[in-house]
């Protein structure tokens, strides 16, 4: 009789050990299915002066920290993150190269819905650098520069 019940409590430990590893890649699934499904993606070019470039990244690493802390939006959190540091690249390169004053920058620009109140928006890569003004000018951006240095 005992050997049964530690079989049976040995069986439902297994189980449940089985079931908890089973769970987290289908929880991560459907987070990433929801993730797709309230985002809309689109690509824009901007125009943000050196010292602008700055404060956005903080902005967004920001938002980044609020999202990973939060129990509901750790994932997008993450993705968040993510465009912040490949932005950091370019600022880096801006801090580098005092005399660009503003560059034109494509980007992809997520706007994810949270809730059916809030959106938040926020740079979803690094962006291309397609040119740089200097000295009241525009001029062409080689991408050759910024993996030079």
């Amino acid at each position: 009789m005992k050997k049964q019940i530690a079989n049976v409590i040995f069986t439902f430990i297994v189980g449940l050990m089985i079931g908890f590893i089973l769970y987290e890649p289908t929880m991560s699934h459907w987070n990433k299915f929801l993730y797709n499904r309230h985002k809309n993606v689109s690509e824009q070019v901007k125009i943000i002066s050196s010292e602008n470039f700055d404060s956005l990244v903080e902005e967004q690493r920001e938002l980044a920290y609020l999202l990973e802390k939060s129990i509901r939006y750790p994932l997008i959190g993450e993705f968040v993150r993510n465009g912040a540091d490949e932005l950091n690249s370019k600022l880096f390169y801006l801090s580098d190269h005092p005399e660009i004053e503003k560059v034109k920058i494509r980007v992809q620009v997520i706007d994810y819905r949270l809730t059916n109140q809030e959106n938040i928006k926020f740079f979803a890569d690094g962006g291309e650098i397609l040119e740089v003004y200097i000295d009241g000018k525009w001029e062409p951006f080689n991408d050759e520069q910024l993996n030079n240095e």
